[in-house]
């Protein structure tokens, strides 16, 4: 509303200059001219040309300004007439979507069978109690891995673009939780070898990372005495997190037992880990590696969680476990947790801090 003001005032200036200027060019120099009597007759004709040329001048800037302004209103409308075009062309979708339900429906009721149509029908209704779930719990349900992946892409090149507009000014972070699933930090797994380097492009842009690592249902590998492929396969994906010269220079990582501290209703929202962001105007989002659908899946593809409450909770509590870890890194819980055969092969692989002695398996 102040710039629209700003701009309204700045247009009356001009217009009253322009319109000043007019007016001495049109009246009080021919004026001067007739009442100069000592004028030469070449002072009289620069006299006339100047006049001449400030009637121009200033009726040219007048019609630009004129033109400048209505391009400007034109666009404005066009630009408001694009944006109404959208939405009513998804308004119209919508409409289409729920006519082809409304049709899938006549269609399941028609039929002669009665044994199919009632299997169709349980079907519709698990659809829309389903649907009414996800909606009244504010979550999208289990994604496919490829939409659940591309979710992710999505909330990293949104926090890319804060930092970019931010600059200096940038005050937001990556926050996640790791419970190691089957294929997290799986390097042989398309999509999750594109998500590592994703995450290796914010971290190159300066965003900072905070990971918490939930290590309960990993512990018995790391207190091992005998290094086997398990032991060594679990290795190979901490050593991304823990190697000297990490890649992710901006990533600090900790390490945690447990979170059974919490209630069972805060464990579920947790799940089984996330990725979520903070922008610099304290925007949270967050996705779970693992949807309230399906709890007990023990591979990646999760769900986007809407309910801000609820996400804000999640932080609460993601940073109250780090605090009780001790804000421990995973390094140095690795060292403290693994036998002196797990040590030694973290040695060989250029674990940081890792030395050969000292097992303290416990």
């Amino acid at each position: 509303m102040s710039a629209q003001k700003d701009k309204q005032s700045k247009a009356q200036t001009i217009q009253t200059v322009v319109f000043v200027c007019q007016i001495i060019s049109t009246f009080i120099i021919p004026l001067i001219l007739t009442k100069w009597n000592s004028m030469t007759i070449d002072q009289g004709i620069a006299i006339l040309v100047a006049d001449v040329s400030v009637l121009f001048l200033t009726s040219e800037f007048s019609n630009k300004f004129i033109l400048d302004e209505y391009e400007e209103k034109t666009d404005g409308e066009y630009a408001d007439l694009k944006d109404e075009y959208a939405n009513l062309k998804n308004e119209l979708l919508i409409i289409e979507e729920s006519l082809k339900l409304d049709d899938l429906y006549k269609r399941i009721y028609m039929l002669e069978n009665s044994e199919q149509k009632e299997i169709y029908l349980n079907s519709m209704r698990l659809y829309i109690n389903t649907m009414n779930d996800r909606i009244m719990g504010a979550r999208s349900g289990a994604l496919s891995r490829h939409d659940y992946y591309g979710e992710l892409t999505k909330a990293g090149d949104s926090i890319i673009n804060d930092h970019s507009i931010n600059g200096t000014n940038f005050s937001g972070e990556i926050w996640a939780m790791t419970f190691w699933q089957d294929d997290e930090l799986d390097f042989s797994d398309a999509y999750e070898n594109a998500w590592v380097k994703k995450m290796e492009s914010m971290d190159n842009e300066g965003i900072k990372t905070r990971r918490l690592c939930v290590m309960k249902n990993k512990k018995d590998i790391l207190r091992r005495e005998v290094v086997d492929e398990s032991v060594k396969d679990f290795l190979i994906r901490l050593k991304y997190y823990c190697q000297e010269n990490a890649i992710c220079k901006n990533t600090t990582v900790f390490a945690i037992d447990s979170i059974d501290t919490l209630t069972v209703e805060q464990q579920e929202w947790i799940g089984k880990g996330f990725f979520a962001t903070k922008h610099s105007n304290g925007e949270l989002r967050l996705i779970r590696g693992v949807s309230l659908d399906n709890r007990n899946a023990t591979t990646l593809g999760g769900e986007i969680d809407f309910d801000e409450r609820r996400v804000k909770e999640i932080r609460h509590l993601w940073e109250r476990l780090i605090e009780e870890s001790g804000s421990q890194s995973i390094n140095e819980y690795l060292l403290r947790v693994s036998s002196m055969a797990v040590k030694d092969e973290m040695k060989k692989m250029n674990f940081e801090g890792c030395s050969a002695s000292g097992a303290e398996g416990k």
